[in-house]
């Protein structure tokens, strides 16, 4: 009986398929089996209105030309159901069972695309496929062109290019790759970010802000760093997101969490023999591995919900720090279509305006009332981590070195105050000769070596060569000056720099564009 009714109710589906609006089915799924109940009330069963619907839902999602329904597959989607869902929300439910029974959800589909009940069901693959559409047109979308400058307008094209992996990543979230016994997996820092090679072979180039997950099938394993070698347990996934001539690297020793970081030119090597299983969702969640695959999905939990909330983070109203950890965050590090740039989540420089207290990117205050152009010496420099689009032509963002105040977290540019602290202020004589500091100087490699340096030698310098006027107080800072700042001491240098993006903006001269900062 229930094959007989399947065969019917399949020949009204697919006659009508063509009409049947998408959205109002996932949304509404009473009115699709409203029309099948008033095409065929012969064969509508009020007595069991969740087996109808059930087996409606099958043969309209279910492959076609393929002769009768499988029992077992009847009865492992209903008994899944009703283990899951009680009775009065079955109906409105059968769907969602059917969407992931038809995309591997509960058994071990055949390799191919061959159109069976064993593989893949077109059918729900493409409705599956539908929602995140619809998921990206309608949510994510809209907020990045709100939230990111620069973000462009996708067509359907592009978006279908961003569905496409992310139902891959759903339903196929590992690729395996064996590590022989004579081969190593490594890890080298440059300063384009992470170079991952089998032995010599290059595999993948992960830039800045992207990231690299991955897990193995042995228990424990020696890592062997610059420093050393880390025990490490593949209990957990190896998270690897390269920075700016940095590498950060979250790995579990002894199930504690260790992150480390490579510098530039290292490297990190993991020896074989084992079999690499890279997560093909690279976010970097620490729930991603039961929150973006289709395998996890809990029934009580609406697959709409679970789809969307996997494809623009968890909470309901989109949020930087959510998005970031969704599964169509990652797509967009690698690339933005069309227009070829790429996102970043990012430290970006703001000044905040010491007349109006206004926050702003760029040279001026943002205020009508104020516009005032900005002083290093007056207004003061901070970061706040956005999504930035990098990338484009002409460039929305460059990147900076800055340097922290220990005392007041302003960041300066290390040259804001290096013509105070080196040139006396009555005669304007240099306490250093250019060619003492060219020696100083010849092997410091970074800015802040260089500076340090002449710190230590301005200490011993009390007063100016020419004029014996005593020496001011030595600071780094701009807005230093006061007595915590003066105390300090190494005159405010920081132990690091720091990177953060910069607003650029243009002006045109002769019909070419220069920046201007």
């Amino acid at each position: 009986m229930k094959h007989e009714k399947g065969i019917q109710i399949l020949a009204y589906v697919k006659t009508h398929a063509p009409t049947l609006n998408l959205e109002n089915v996932i949304d509404f799924p009473h009115g699709f089996l409203r029309q099948v109940k008033e095409a065929l009330p012969d064969i509508s069963d009020n007595s069991e209105p969740d087996i109808f619907a059930l087996i409606t839902a099958i043969c309209w999602i279910g492959p076609s030309n393929t002769g009768p329904l499988p029992e077992t597959i009847w009865s492992t989607i209903y008994d899944r159901i009703v283990l899951s869902i009680k009775f009065d929300d079955r109906i409105d439910r059968v769907i969602d069972f059917v969407i992931a029974f038809g995309c591997g959800k509960w058994r071990k589909v055949r390799e191919g695309t061959s159109n069976s009940w064993y593989h893949i069901w077109p059918g729900a693959r493409k409705i599956l496929a539908d929602i995140a559409e619809r998921a990206i047109r309608k949510k994510a979308n809209p907020w990045l062109k709100n939230s990111v400058k620069g973000f462009p307008d996708m067509g359907k094209a592009d978006i279908r290019h961003y569905v496409h992996f992310f139902i891959e990543k759903l339903l196929f979230p590992e690729f395996t790759m064996p590590v022989l016994e004579n081969e190593s997996f490594i890890i080298e820092c440059s300063d384009q970010g992470a170079t991952l090679k089998k032995n010599r072979e290059i595999m993948n180039m992960i830039l800045p802000g992207m990231k690299y997950v991955f897990s193995a099938n042995m228990e424990k394993a020696e890592m062997e760093i610059e420093t050393g070698k880390k025990h490490i347990s593949f209990d957990y996934p190896i998270v690897i997101t390269p920075g700016n001539k940095k590498v950060y690297i979250l790995l579990y020793e002894n199930n504690k969490k260790k992150p480390f970081i490579m510098n530039q030119n290292e490297l990190c090597k993991l020896k074989g023999p084992f079999t690499l299983k890279r997560w093909e969702c690279s976010c970097g969640y620490i729930h991603c591995g039961i929150r973006h695959r289709l395998s996890e999905w809990k029934p009580e939990i609406k697959l709409k919900d679970f789809v969307y909330s996997a494809l623009k983070g968890v909470v309901k109203e989109i949020k930087t720090n959510s998005f970031i950890n969704s599964m169509y965050f990652p797509d967009l590090a690698i690339d933005v279509l069309p227009t070829g740039g790429r996102l970043r989540f990012t430290p970006i420089e703001y000044k905040k305006c010491n007349k109006c207290d206004k926050e702003y990117e760029g040279e001026t205050c943002i205020n009508e009332e104020c516009k005032r152009v900005f002083d290093p010496f007056r207004d003061k420099r901070f970061s706040k981590e956005v999504i930035i689009m990098l990338g484009l032509h002409p460039e929305l963002y460059i990147l900076k070195e800055r340097y922290k105040c220990p005392v007041c977290s302003n960041m300066y540019d290390i040259y804001d105050n290096l013509l105070k602290n080196t040139v006396c202020s009555f005669c304007n004589t240099p306490y250093i000769e250019q060619s003492c500091l060219d020696a100083l100087w010849k092997n410091e490699q970074t800015d802040l070596q260089k500076v340090r340096k002449l710190h230590k030698i301005l200490m011993k310098t009390d007063t100016c060569p020419t004029c014996q006027r005593p020496r001011g107080e030595i600071c780094w800072c701009p807005l230093g000056g006061d007595k915590l700042h003066t105390r300090h001491s190494f005159g405010c240098l920081p132990q690091r720099l720091v990177y953060v993006y910069s607003r650029v903006f243009y002006k045109i001269i002769a019909g070419d564009m220069y920046p201007y900062l």
